[in-house]
Parts: C-alpha cells; structure tokens; sequence
C-alpha cells in the first residue's frame, strides 16, 4: 500500500515537473534571434522561419512540453514543417488580427490567444498561441501543447505527405506563396487541362457535325465551327479548374489561380460573344443574297 502511493507520488511529482519545466529544452539553438513576445512577433518569427525553411527556428515558437527533451530536436522541426504546411492550405493567418502586446491584450489573466482552427472529421482543432515562462526568466508566447500534439493527425488529414519525399528545394523555394513543386504542378496540369479541352471538345464537335449533315440548312454548319474554339478553351479551363485541389495551394495563391481561370472563363465569353455575332451577321447576309437571287428569278 505504501509502494502504491509512493509510485504515485512520483508520477505526480515528474507530471507537475514536465508541465513546469521549458517547453525548448532539447531544441538545438535558433540559427538567428526568434522574437516571441507577443503573439503577433511569434506568429510571424514562426511564419518567416518555415518560409526560408529554417525549420529549426520554427520549432522555437512550439511548445513541445508533451515530448520528452530528448525526442524534440528531431521531432520540433518535423512538427513545425508538417504544421505549415496544413496552414498554408486550410488556415491563412492574418497577422494584423493578433494581438501585438506582451500580455496578449487579455483580461482577467488568460494566457491563451486563438489563431483560429482547422476542420476534421473529429471537430474543429483549434491553432492557439499561449504565453508561457522559459527557464531563463523570459516570458514568451508559444504554439499552444494541444495545437503541436494536433500536427499529426492534422497533417495525416490535410497535409500533402508525398512532399517530404521530394529534395528540399521542392518545397522552400517559393514565388507568389507557391513552392517550387507546385509551380511546376502547375505547368504539367495547365498541359493535361489543354490536351483534355482539344479532345473533347474534337469529339463533340464531330458528333455535332455529323448531326448538322443530315440537315439541309446552312447555318447549323457555320454555328458549330463558330462554337469549336470556346468549347475548347472552356473544357480546358473547367480540367484545369478541377485540378487544383490536388495541388494543395495556400489560400490566397488558390484564390489568385481561381480569379485568374474566371479571367479565362470571362475572355472566353466575350470571344465567343463576338464570333456568334459574325455568325449572325453571315447567316443575314447569306439569307438576303437568297432572298435577292429568288427576286431575280422570279417573272
């Protein structure tokens, strides 16, 4: 019975002491100064780290308390990498929104500020930032504990896990908030979309023709061949359009790309608009030059 409660005691005693002891222990040192004293300065320290791919000053800004001192060194920066990359997709943070005070501009002592959350099947996870001491005295604010434990299920769920297999520059280097793969994703669908638009738009156009053959009117000849260059474009945009998703784009480059295809879609109506009045315009002449060789036939 003494043994009992002794043992438990002790693991009392170590949970009380990892709950209280710093969050970074075990964490190689940052290669440059992360600023972390409010929850704004750390929110962007973090953000600018994963962006130069300094995964190790990213993890400066995790409090990994749940994770024993000697695991973190290796797992921080994984965490902090796999974490930006569920962001980059499913939660654009603005900066501006966060609090730029060291007490986090809280009442009544709350120490925790919300960033906002991520959709799963399971229920929303919440991306919280909360201030804690570090062992040098400082007071700092961190990725929440329950937000870091989160990563893997998150990035399990939401994160494009085949990326860590490609070499580094796939993924840091980056214009316009897209990486390097995804330009180049980009580029290989923007191809695929193209050969898919010729393709089906060929075939419905023939079937189309083969229609209008057994007609004996003019016009339904010229209103197909005015009709295969948009439908062209138009398939195109709408396989391209479907292919974004695979690309897991940060959320205002996929906005960027998606106003861009409506840009498309838009051109390509005023291009069709402007053929199917030439179309018009044939189809009334070619109707008066009958109607003017009828009157000349006529006695």
């Amino acid at each position: 019975m003494v043994r009992t409660k002794l043992f438990a005691a002790l693991v009392v005693l170590a949970t009380a002491t990892n709950a209280f002891a710093d969050p970074l222990d075990g964490l190689s040192a940052p290669t440059r100064a992360v600023e972390r004293a409010t929850p704004r300065e750390a929110m962007r320290s973090y953000l600018e780290a994963c962006r130069a791919a300094r995964w190790v000053d990213a993890a400066h800004v995790l409090d990994l308390r749940r994770l024993s001192p000697e695991r973190r060194a290796e797992v921080g920066p994984l965490r902090a990498r796999r974490l930006k990359a569920v962001l980059d997709q499913e939660l654009w943070v603005d900066l501006e929104s966060l609090p730029d005070r060291e007490d986090g501009g809280l009442e009544g002592g709350a120490r925790r500020v919300d960033v906002g959350s991520v959709a799963l099947d399971a229920g929303p996870v919440p991306i919280a930032l909360h201030r804690v001491r570090l062992d040098d005295g400082s007071r700092v604010w961190l990725l929440a504990p329950d937000t870091v434990a989160a990563v893997p299920a998150l990035h399990a769920a939401r994160g494009p896990s085949f990326v860590e297999a490609l070499p580094e520059a796939f993924s840091t280097w980056r214009l316009a908030e897209i990486v390097l793969w995804q330009w180049l994703g980009l580029l290989l669908f923007a191809a695929i979309a193209f050969v898919v638009g010729a393709m089906v738009a060929r075939v419905v156009l023939r079937v189309s023709e083969r229609l209008t053959d057994r007609t004996r009117a003019r016009w339904d000849d010229h209103f197909v061949r005015t009709l295969r260059g948009p439908t062209r474009i138009v398939v195109a945009l709408v396989a391209f359009l479907a292919s974004l998703e695979l690309l897991h784009l940060a959320a205002p480059a996929h906005a960027s790309v998606r106003r861009l295809v409506l840009l498309g879609f838009i051109g390509t109506l005023g291009w069709l608009a402007t053929r199917v009045v030439r179309f018009v315009g044939r189809v009334v002449l070619d109707l008066a030059v009958d109607r003017e060789g009828v009157d000349r036939e006529a006695p």
